[in-house]
């Protein structure tokens, strides 16, 4: 009987998949990177077997990628085409080499186990390809999904912050060691976290475009609800790199639009200082504890150490990352390769001061380390293709946006704001996260975004070209 019930729920399933493709992709695309972190938090991703939530969220949006007809996508992009493939030939180069070829070198070969672990990098292809065919057919409904999602979770999580109502997971820790100052963040952000640049992005292109767009005050709420809940993080990379954000923005939108950098600073001010004031009034404690983080970024950018005295060895390249340069010196050409530990054993191990453990922990800091310890100097250069691919494109896509900026067409304006995100997430690549430099190339969870939103930025390069260029 259960047999039976299973079968008709997955033949309905597979049905309203076959009919409305569109919204079953994108809402089955925001669960995959399980934004507020429920399914890690609350089922460890655990669902059948050996089988987890993330593979059959996968499986749907399979199946929604099948089912649309007349698909010509790596026929008629040569740009796409280039840097999809370069990916894949890249995937087989993992696979050979970081799944077969130095584990046997080193005595460690499980190829089953592997793969098992390293699933997800092997599903960012699909998720590439499906990302850029549906954002040509129906990028409002991710915009729509993406606004609703962080708006509810975010709600939510404020909501388990101020009440203790345990409906969002949270991870909590001290900030500093017997100082009572306590950190909270998201087990998993997903794609809510963009909410906050797409926030700055509507407001700067209201005042040079004029136009109107659906939950606009939604949106502006949410952009506050993840800055307050990013402050709350206590991190001094996250407050960096929300000051730099907001910069970037500008300076995006400056080149492009060719308007001054202090007009579009005044349109931030306002905002921001109203912001402060208001956390000020209602979270007196916090506004200290964020006062006190930014003082430390800042001390341990100029000095090597924060405001206690502490060297700070993810600035300095010491501590940890000691052993992680000795690795790097020993496997230099191949790399150490894909090391089968979960967490708890590399805490387990670092308490004998295992260095291997205390290898895997400091990299994991300070990923652009990682990348040359895992992978070695071949895979790092060849993982230099993607980005040189990406750059290459970007430069060009540039300057033909700044080119016709003056008679955008404001009926896509949901393409303009998502043309402008892609933009802004591509250069952050470079220069906020320039620390998790080819990071994406060996953690199995991060290629998958990654590989999303440069699907998302060549659909619209595409659509872009054939709107102006007619091809």
């Amino acid at each position: 009987m259960s047999l039976i019930i299973i079968l008709i729920v997955l033949i309905t399933l597979i049905f309203l998949i076959y009919k409305y493709p569109d919204f079953y992709f994108w809402f089955f695309l925001m669960l995959f990177f399980d934004s507020g972190g429920f399914f890690e938090g609350y089922f460890l991703n655990k669902s059948i077997g050996c089988l987890n939530f993330s593979d059959l969220f996968f499986g749907v949006m399979l199946i929604s990628i099948i089912s649309i007809k007349n698909q010509s996508v790596l026929n008629n992009d040569e740009d796409f085409n280039k840097i999809f493939y370069y990916l894949l030939f890249f995937q087989i180069y993992y696979i050979l080499t970081y799944g077969f070829l130095v584990p046997y070198i080193n005595e460690r070969l499980d190829f089953f186990h592997f793969i098992q672990k390293n699933r997800m990098y092997f599903m960012s292809l699909p998720i590439m390809y499906g990302v850029y065919v549906f954002s040509k057919r129906s990028l409002n409904i991710f915009f729509n999904l993406i606004v609703y999602f962080s708006f509810i979770i975010l709600i939510v999580y404020f909501v388990t912050i101020i009440f203790k109502v345990p409906i969002v997971p949270i991870l909590e820790m001290e900030r500093y060691y017997g100082s009572g100052v306590q950190r909270i963040a998201m087990l998993s952000y997903g794609f809510i976290v963009f909410i906050f640049p797409l926030g700055i992005i509507i407001l700067l292109l209201k005042n040079i475009l004029s136009f109107r767009i659906s939950n606009e005050r939604i949106i502006y709420c949410s952009a506050i609800l993840i800055l307050f809940a990013e402050l709350l993080t206590l991190t001094r990379r996250q407050y960096l790199s929300i000051i730099i954000s907001i910069l970037l923005i500008i300076l995006i939108f400056s080149y492009v639009f060719q308007v001054s950098k202090i007009r579009l600073t005044k349109k931030i001010i306002f905002p921001a200082s109203f912001l402060i004031l208001l956390i000020g009034f209602v979270f007196p404690k916090q506004l200290e504890n964020f006062e006190l983080i930014l003082l430390d970024s800042i001390s341990t950018i100029l000095t090597g150490k924060d405001i206690q005295g502490n060297i700070e060895y993810r600035v300095t390249g010491t501590g940890d990352l000691l052993y992680v340069k000795q690795f790097i010196s020993e496997n230099i050409f191949w790399g150490i390769g894909y090391i089968p530990y979960t967490w708890a054993d590399i805490v387990y191990l670092k308490k004998y001061q295992d260095p291997l453990a205390l290898s895997l922990d400091a990299s994991a800091e300070v990923p652009i380390y990682g990348a040359f310890m895992r992978l070695g100097i071949l895979g790092v250069i060849i993982a230099s293709g993607v980005y040189l691919l990406l750059l290459m494109n970007l430069f060009y896509f540039l300057k033909s946006i700044k080119k016709y900026s003056k008679s955008l067409n404001r009926e896509n304006i949901i393409d303009i704001i998502f043309t402008l995100l892609c933009i802004y997430y591509v250069i952050s690549h470079f220069t906020i996260k320039f620390y998790a430099l080819f990071g994406v190339f060996y953690m199995p969870h991060e290629l998958p975004m990654f590989c999303a939103l440069i699907g998302l930025f060549y659909s619209l390069r595409k659509k872009w070209f054939k709107s102006y260029y007619g091809h």
